[in-house]
């Protein structure tokens, strides 16, 4: 993931606390995979992300907006 992408996630993120790029859900989701583990999905849920978009971001590799 570029810097801008970082960047951009960081603008439009819905988590009322930063966590810092290192630990951060919604950058975790940028690497294409199969699966994603159940504690960054409930904590990108409860951040208030949309399910079908977290999915989408999953299994196309894209970043969380």
């Amino acid at each position: 993931m570029s810097r801008e992408d970082e960047a951009r996630v960081c603008l439009n993120c819905k988590f009322k606390t930063c966590k810092g790029a290192a630990d951060c859900p919604a950058l975790k989701v940028g690497t294409k995979r199969e699966f994603i583990r159940i504690s960054l999905l409930r904590d990108l849920l409860l951040a208030g992300y949309d399910p079908a978009e977290i999915c989408f971001a999953v299994v196309e590799g894209t970043t969380l907006v």
